[in-house]
């Protein structure tokens, strides 16, 4: 199901979009999940996919008339679910997460919102 996205800027969205705009600052923001049980790369891809069908998936459009905010519109594209190929210990999760947080590219105005990335842990379950 697609959900129309075209909208203004939000109050709440437009302290990142300045921070980027002024400062070249990227504000991302990161949620991990561990789950206890394997979760295989089919159900991560499908998840992917519904994430690029839904209000998540979208790109900045910057204004053209002078003050007014940007506006948010459907993004081209979809951007790949990754699966790293090494386990991760649950001593290193935070880690690992810290590493995803400091390496993503995301960029807004380009369409580059979100990433789904996920690991295995050692033992069983899934980091994502």
């Amino acid at each position: 199901m697609m959900h129309s996205v075209q909208s203004r800027l939000a109050d709440e969205d437009a302290t990142y979009w300045f921070l980027r705009r002024a400062f070249g600052w990227s504000v991302v923001l990161q949620l991990v999940w561990i789950t206890d049980a394997p979760v295989s790369k089919a159900v991560l891809t499908e998840v992917n996919s519904a994430l690029t069908s839904g209000r998540l998936h979208r790109r900045l459009v910057p204004p053209t008339v002078p003050g007014a905010r940007p506006r948010w519109v459907r993004a081209i594209g979809a951007p790949a679910c990754r699966f790293d190929d090494d386990a991760v210990e649950n001593s290193d999760i935070d880690r690992w997460a810290a590493e995803q947080l400091a390496s993503v590219e995301l960029d807004a105005v380009e369409g580059d919102c979100w990433r789904l990335r996920a690991t295995s842990r050692a033992g069983t379950g899934t980091v994502i």
